[in-house]
């Protein structure tokens, strides 16, 4: 009986240690991730370290000596990059292939003395505190995030229950045009680009004179945070806060009140993007994206970027220029122009970092993924890319609306940060005035004109301290 219960320990030590990093990651990020997202970092994780120990019992014929042994290195191997860091600052000269075999020779060393100086005694007890510990890590961490966990899944239930809701189209509504409603994620606006950046995108006011858009240069929004200016954008209302959960905002954005009043009036709905924000999908596809970082990286991205294979792994953002790439080309045929009247909204998480392509849309290095020095080059190539999609739109649908905007500027600059892109297309005619009206004032003073409804422009608060 002892020795069947110090085998579960000593399987248990090795699933605890080796998995605790999946579920803290986890668990810093309940609001946003569903648990799915980290099962196949959790299982790899715990695969490697019940690998070890069969190969430390083999060695050591001791199953609590085998289990520690196996702890030890599995800590080690994923958590390497930290590791990494720390001797390259002794050291800033060693490269990869000099930290790989120095952390593996001192976790075996680690091994050999722990082994050769334990008496199986003390290695069971040895077994049994770890295990204990690290189980009550697990539990603390999965406790204090009960709040955040079951507020991502009653939000995943009720976005569910709404997609199966969608009102129908409605019938008998005459002849509209459709709207397509595109949102840059960071793109600077007109005086940013200018004052902060010597860069004045002539390129894309020439581009929007052109084709009559009206500009607002002035434009102000609530907040340079993503999530809270597009829930409040698509509810038409200034309804969430910095400070309003993750997953609370994802419910509102998700079923925007927008999207409501675009079916109530004869409207279908389609949404695309590259994740899983709005609840979109790419083109011809009906999947979506975990939930991800600003650098574009989901939790099992994170997770192997801390292990030994790091050098060997590609996150997610190594993928995001093709992502955009399809949506890009799909609107650039048209094949994209809707023959029933519909909103579109595509959502582009670009310039947005992670920093992946150059002006002339060559990819970047992963090191420079976050660095601010590469936006202008994304920049530009999003204004590239934005104007190819614009044209294919108007030279096939020239009577339709077309919203042009952004949620925020640059943010690593506060100048400016607060003022979004903000362009109007209203087919080839001159439409309601926007200048100086922040995103979801312009929205409502579109459905004005479009159907003669009365919304009053609303107050814009301020929500960041930048």
């Amino acid at each position: 009986m002892k020795k069947y219960m110090s085998t579960i320990v000593s399987v248990l030590t090795v699933i605890f240690t080796s998995g605790f990093q999946a579920v803290f990651l986890y668990c810093q990020n309940a609001d946003e991730a569903g648990v799915d997202e980290v099962m196949p970092a959790l299982i790899n994780y715990v695969f490697i370290g019940l690998t070890l120990m069969l190969v430390f019992l083999v060695i050591t014929r001791s199953i609590s000596k085998a289990a520690i042994s196996a702890s030890i290195m599995a800590l080690l191997l994923t958590n390497f990059a930290l590791i990494e860091k720390v001797l390259k600052l002794a050291l800033p000269g060693l490269r990869y292939w000099h930290t790989a075999p120095i952390i593996i020779v001192i976790g075996l060393h680690l091994v050999f003395l722990f082994c050769h100086f334990t008496k199986e005694q003390l290695a069971e007890d040895v077994a049994n505190v770890v295990c204990l510990v690290f189980a009550a890590l697990i539990v603390v961490n999965l406790t204090l995030s009960v709040p955040q966990i079951l507020g991502h899944y009653r939000a995943q239930k009720v976005i569910d229950a709404a997609r199966q809701e969608e009102k129908k189209i409605a019938e008998g509504v005459g002849d509209q045009p459709n709207i397509y409603y595109f949102m840059f994620d960071e793109y600077a606006n007109f005086n940013q680009a200018k004052e902060i950046f010597n860069y004045d995108n002539n390129s894309l006011k020439e581009f929007l004179n052109k084709y009559n858009f009206s500009i607002s240069y002035e434009s102000y929004n609530e907040s340079v945070v993503s999530s809270t200016i597009q829930t409040n954008i698509v509810n038409l209302n200034y309804i969430v806060t910095d400070d309003t959960s993750e997953s609370e905002k994802e419910v509102f954005r998700k079923k925007g009140h927008l999207f409501d009043l675009m079916r109530e009036h004869g409207y279908e709905v389609e949404i695309y993007e590259a994740s899983s924000f709005y609840g979109g999908c790419l083109p011809q596809s009906d999947v979506v994206d975990q939930a991800v970082t600003m650098g574009g990286e989901s939790l099992y991205d994170i997770l192997m970027s801390k292990t030994i294979i790091y050098p060997f792994t590609q996150s997610n953002s190594a993928n995001g220029l093709s992502k955009i790439l399809q949506i890009v080309n799909y609107f650039s045929n048209q094949d994209c122009i809707p023959k029933n009247a519909t909103f579109t909204l595509i959502y582009l998480n670009f310039p947005h970092p992670p920093y992946i392509a150059d002006e002339n849309g060559n990819a970047i290095s992963g090191s420079n993924y976050l660095n601010p020095n590469f936006y202008i080059g994304q920049y530009k190539y999003s204004t590239k890319l934005m104007m190819q999609m614009l044209d294919n739109i108007i030279g096939n649908d020239p009577s339709s609306i077309i919203i042009l905007q952004s949620d925020h500027s640059m943010r690593s600059y506060k100048q400016y940060i607060n003022n979004p892109l903000n362009t109007l297309y209203w087919g080839g005619k001159e439409g309601p005035e926007i200048e100086g009206l922040s995103s979801v004032n312009t929205m409502r003073a579109i459905l004005n004109a479009l159907w003669n409804d009365n919304y009053e422009m609303l107050n814009v608060p301020e929500y960041n301290e930048f």
